[in-house]
């Protein structure tokens, strides 16, 4: 085999380009003579990891993720989840109660993993009794973990991760905001923190995913909460084109999806995105961290509310629900006993759902820009 220079190199224009993936051992192949390197379709090498993150082209609509992954889409890869979101995970020894068809048992959460038909132990916060309700099974969900060990004055401990959410008198706290004195609700009853260590060793750690009605499970005698990680929101895949020389995210093609606002119903969505060729799918996500949220905020403001055909795509329904955000928002104002703070607490106690200050500020935002373009265009008329 023999080296030679390069004499010159042309730009010649656009043409469809191919190229072969995989390549066993050596990792390249012979083309027009030259040996060139083979592309890799496996994304879990550390480098293809970060430019996997970079490649993912993100526009949002409150938890509406329009994702473009690199080349096919084999599966959902777990490295690109775990960029987006912290799970809630406990050591593999921790004694998860629960019921099959042999009775009801305690069982080490590695163990569950393998185990089928089954229901877990949780706790129903309204009635304040046990129930046994169906999952969507038991993951590992990360491998030598940072993990904190909680015991509580009985002397019963538990090993988790700093983010993982424990029910108190208080509601759910992460591990991590929890101190000495604090109470934690447990099987039969509440119990003291007697005390909280971080452990030298790190862990497997674990997690039950989506736990039906109470979305919690009795772990070590202890309330905590299940993983949501695949129910946190809603977003729509866009499927990268192969050929790197064109516009393979046909960004163009975005602006005949249209706008939608805040209140646009999902079926309304699903068929303005499908109007890009390469739309996949809606699946459910987990939910974005802070950072990306903010951009988010940012990229809705400008594309959303700023749209001149914005309106074209509001229901009657969509201005009912924006003037009915803001008629709470109103009496919020007027009525010294009619908190934000109580109303969120209001909705975590009757509907189990979490919202915070900021979420209530965005949809109040989202109503008022709303009126405010629809008094707009009447005052045009």
């Amino acid at each position: 085999m023999k080296l030679h220079k390069i004499k010159s190199i042309k730009k010649i224009g656009v043409e469809f380009v191919y190229d072969i993936i995989n390549v066993q051992n050596n990792h390249n192949y012979f083309g027009n003579s030259f040996v060139v390197s083979n592309s890799s379709a496996d994304w879990n090498k550390r480098g293809s990891k970060e430019l996997k993150k970079k490649l993912a082209q993100v526009r949002t609509k409150h938890l509406f993720y329009i994702l473009a992954f690199p080349l096919k889409i084999y599966k959902l890869e777990k490295v690109y989840l775990e960029s987006f979101v912290n799970y809630w995970c406990l050591s593999g020894d921790t004694k998860i109660l629960i019921e099959d068809k042999t009775g009801t048992k305690n069982i080490n959460m590695k163990d569950l993993i393998q185990h089928k038909n089954y229901k877990v132990a949780t706790y129903n916060i309204k009635t304040k009794k046990i129930e046994y309700k169906k999952t969507k099974g038991c993951i590992l969900t990360k491998k030598n973990a940072e993990v904190y060990e909680v015991e509580l004055e009985n002397g019963q401990k538990i090993k988790a991760t700093e983010d993982h959410l424990f029910l108190t008198n208080n509601g759910y706290k992460k591990l991590i905001e929890l101190k000495t004195g604090d109470s934690i609700v447990c099987k039969t009853n509440i119990i003291k923190i007697k005390k909280i260590t971080k452990l030298k060793d790190k862990q497997d750690v674990y997690d039950i995913l989506g736990v039906e009605d109470n979305h919690n499970f009795i772990a070590n005698d202890m309330v905590v909460h299940n993983c949501d990680l695949f129910g946190r929101g809603l977003g729509a895949i866009y499927v990268k084109d192969r050929n790197p020389t064109m516009d393979s995210w046909r960004m163009k093609e975005f602006a005949k999806v249209g706008s939608y606002t805040e209140f646009t119903n999902l079926s309304k969505i699903r068929d303005k995105l499908k109007m890009h060729p390469n739309f996949w799918q809606i699946i459910r996500f987990p939910k974005p961290p802070r950072w990306l949220y903010d951009r988010y905020v940012k990229v809705r403001e400008r594309n959303i509310y700023d749209d001149e055909n914005v309106l074209k795509n509001v229901s009657k329904e969509d201005i009912h629900n924006a003037l009915m955000v803001l008629s709470l928002r109103d009496i919020m104002m007027n009525d010294e006993t009619l908190s934000m703070n109580r109303i969120i607490l209001h909705i975590s106690n009757e509907y189990d759902i979490s919202l915070t200050k900021g979420m209530v500020h965005n949809a109040i935002d989202d109503a008022k820009q709303l009126i405010a373009k629809i008094r707009e265009q009447v005052a045009n008329q």
